[in-house]
């Protein structure tokens, strides 16, 4: 009865207002819902060597996107590093049944076009003498990643997600061993110590040149 009586005290105006503002708070919290969800709709990234890494093919995949500028670029490959000794059954490259895949990012909006020719050089360069056992590399020139998960600049930014796209854990800095040992436990909680069992494969996998998934 009192709730009925603080209504009609309101009238009619009020109350729509009320509604109003509640659908507002839902429709915004949905949206932020989906924008974690699809925080990589539409992106297809470059490799050193040009090939084309298309991020619909994560769809279903939990993943570990790690971005960082070139004067975090160490930093960023202490933390690879780091989580890939302490979880090595839990994450793979890109597209890895079972296991949470690692995207290395470079946020490269800071290159000028004119300049670009002469860092992708180096980049690969550098990639290539790090041997085959990191994570792929993806160059982005325009900075489209780092802007949609609103990347510090100088430092890692790592963002992990699960399979339905949904943020799990975001950290940057320095790799300590506490922000390790509470990665680890996220991954942990998405695919066990263990990861979960691949099947086998018939032969070495590798992206394809336009879509980036990985094939025999």
């Amino acid at each position: 009865m009192r709730t009925l009586s603080l209504v009609r005290a309101a009238g009619p105006r009020a109350l729509l207002a009320s509604v109003l503002f509640l659908l507002v708070l839902l429709g915004a919290s949905r949206l932020r819902a989906a924008a974690d969800a699809a925080p990589f709709a539409g992106v297809v990234l470059e490799d050193p060597d040009g090939r084309q890494w298309d991020f619909a093919a994560l769809v279903g995949q939990p993943a570990l996107v790690v971005v960082a500028d070139r004067s975090a670029s160490s930093a960023s490959v202490d933390w690879g590093r780091d989580i890939g000794a302490a979880r090595p059954h839990s994450v793979g490259l890109w597209v890895s049944p079972g296991k949470v895949a690692i995207v290395s990012i470079a946020d490269l909006r800071a290159v000028p076009g004119f300049a670009r020719g002469t860092a992708r050089w180096i980049i690969a360069k550098m990639v290539g003498e790090q041997g085959q056992g990191g994570p792929p590399l993806l160059l982005d020139w325009d900075g489209v990643v780092a802007g949609r998960i609103a990347a510090q600049d100088g430092v890692p930014n790592l963002r992990l997600y699960e399979s339905d796209g949904m943020l799990v854990l975001s950290d940057s800095g320095a790799a300590t061993p506490a922000k390790i040992a509470r990665l680890a436990a996220a991954i942990d909680g998405l695919v066990g110590a263990a990861g979960t069992p691949a099947p086998a494969a018939t032969g070495a996998a590798k992206p394809t040149a336009t879509t980036g998934h990985e094939q025999p």
